[in-house]
């Protein structure tokens, strides 16, 4: 089968992380059938030529400002052409909807046509108001009405998109890095090690982090934070950490490789993200697959897959929430081994159970796609 993979996010040399999760699920597929990748980039990251071949993979490369509706028509017609050399459409995330629904035309589509929907926009819209709300509410019952399965990462996600169309909306979970053995936890040290995964967003509340730190310290507990990931609040939180004091207690590693990432982890007595929401929450589960317990919010995708034996949800904001969770988890976890805690997570996120899901809904896509190809 030849797959049309359609992607705002795809890693190239000027952004090697971006898109990581879309490269995996397309290295997976590959193993079976034969992708190619339509990425369509914003035209201030384009770099190097339009068509490279990456890891063995073709990548067309088409500028898209998601804003502009003169681009979503240019790419149409770039995605056309390829189109019609493709079995399947699997189209990543809302941003391109538009471009793949216009190269299809106004008709149902005729090829199958499946997307995956990552985006948070779904679960934490709602600040549009009155007409423009209304309108932004027909216009994604429409593009979500129009491929014949949507797949969501998360049960949360997928009640999302339930409420804006009726046809089939199919949960397959996203790739999670995991070592093949967990690496043993830490020796116990003077201080406890927490490492928090994200950027330094609003959503990922690293405010909410720091001044967790500075409620440990209060209490006599010796607790030291490495995060993992940049962002705009960088100034906004060194400021935030020199009024606090806890400068001594916390280190900005900044964005890193995976490799670098699973380094941190295994470093780690335990991971910590006060998230405000996560379709999924892929830096959560990295975590449990490396053995580590996790402290993280309670409204997202996460809550799938994270046990009460190896981690605490946290509602709200509240920095002495967070702190009174990691000390009741690290309690309760002491005895327990790496082992023991990567398994709860189960194996619905390995590689050979994805790949088979995926194949399921390409089968259910095909059976609802007309014979023939989009014009």
């Amino acid at each position: 089968m030849k797959i049309l993979i359609v992607t705002p996010w795809y890693p190239s040399e000027r952004n090697p992380y971006a898109g990581a999760f879309v490269e995996r699920d397309v290295r997976m597929l590959s193993a079976e059938h034969t992708v190619v990748v339509a990425h369509l980039v914003a035209p201030a990251s384009l770099d190097g030529p339009e068509q490279i071949v990456r890891d063995g993979i073709t990548v067309h490369r088409y500028p898209m400002a998601p804003s502009k509706p003169a681009d979503w028509r240019a790419a149409a017609r770039r995605l056309r052409a390829l189109m019609r050399e493709s079995d399947i459409v699997h189209s990543q995330a809302a941003t391109v909807l538009w471009p793949v629904a216009l190269a299809f035309g106004p008709l149902p589509p005729r090829l199958p046509w499946v997307h995956t929907e990552h985006s948070s926009a779904l679960v934490s819209a709602g600040s549009a108001q009155g007409p423009r709300r209304l309108s932004t509410g027909l216009i994604r019952r429409y593009l979500y009405s129009r491929p014949q399965v949507v797949v969501t990462v998360s049960g949360f996600l997928a009640d999302a998109v339930r409420a804006l169309r009726h046809r089939p909306v199919v949960v397959v979970p996203n790739a999670v890095d995991a070592p093949l053995t967990p690496p043993p936890r830490p020796t116990p040290g003077d201080a406890l090690r927490l490492v928090s995964v994200g950027g330094l967003t609003a959503v990922k509340r690293p405010g909410v982090a720091v001044q967790m730190l500075a409620s440990l310290r209060d209490r006599g507990v010796a607790a030291r934070l490495t995060w993992v990931g940049d962002g705009s609040l960088r100034a906004e939180l060194d400021a935030l950490v020199a009024e606090l004091g806890v400068g001594d207690r916390l280190v900005w590693a900044g964005a890193r490789a995976p490799a670098d990432v699973s380094r941190f982890l295994a470093d780690a007595d335990m991971f910590v993200l006060p998230t405000e929401v996560e379709t999924f929450g892929v830096a959560i589960a990295e975590a449990i697959a490396h053995g580590r317990p996790v402290v993280v919010g309670s409204r997202g995708g996460h809550v799938d897959f994270v046990s009460p034996m190896a981690g605490e949800l946290v509602d709200g904001s509240n920095p002495d929430d967070y702190a009174d969770a990691v000390i009741r988890l690290h309690e309760r976890t002491r005895g327990l081994s790496a082992e023991t805690i990567a398994a709860t997570l189960g194996d619905s996120f390995h590689g050979v159970a994805r790949l088979r899901r995926y194949d399921e809904v390409y089968a259910q896509a095909a059976a609802a796609a007309r014979p023939g190809r989009p014009r």
